[in-house]
């Protein structure tokens, strides 16, 4: 699973329970390894539960983006109408996850020497990342462009051989 925020997270857990026991059963998972939570699945076909009934408890939460990567270990506990407690351990990894901005407005400035491009990004999932700036003229090869900041350069490239001169 992403960090990115971008789909829901599915967890289910199959609860096997003879007649006489189906009286109420709580099922949580303790995903404070992660999110600092402890959920409470449902079989009751809400909160993201197919079917009620069915002995498959469900729940949806997402991943905050800040959440390192890795894997992590919670625990799924079900309590029965007694108090009876009964646990078992599941596992599930963390990926970075990265959705790629976009540019949502774009404005070019300056005269024929020094021209400015100015441009806002929009990033879906607020992750950090670094932007690298290409032009190429009339159709010509891409090559990265000099950058230049209010505190002088920051990058200046040769056209030719793309070598930094700095």
């Amino acid at each position: 699973m992403s960090n990115d925020r971008a789909s829901k997270i599915f967890l289910t857990a199959r609860v096997y329970r003879t007649e006489a026991e189906k009286k109420l059963l709580n099922i949580t998972a303790d995903l404070s390894p992660v999110l600092d939570v402890i959920l409470m699945l449902y079989d009751d076909a809400t909160h993201g539960d197919k079917v009620k009934g069915d002995n498959i408890f469900s729940c949806e939460f997402d991943i905050p983006k800040d959440t390192n990567p890795g894997c992590y270990d919670f625990k799924i506990t079900a309590t029965d109408h007694r108090g009876m407690k009964y646990g078992s351990g599941a596992s599930f990894t963390v990926k970075q996850g990265y959705s790629i901005p976009s540019i949502i407005s774009l404005e070019v400035k300056g005269n024929s020497y020094d021209i400015s491009v100015l441009f806002d990004l929009k990033d879906p999932d607020g992750d950090k990342c670094r932007v690298t700036v290409d032009y190429r003229s009339a159709g010509g090869e891409w090559a990265p462009a000099s950058i230049k900041s209010k505190s002088g350069w920051i990058k200046k490239y040769r056209n030719k051989d793309k070598k930094i001169i700095k």
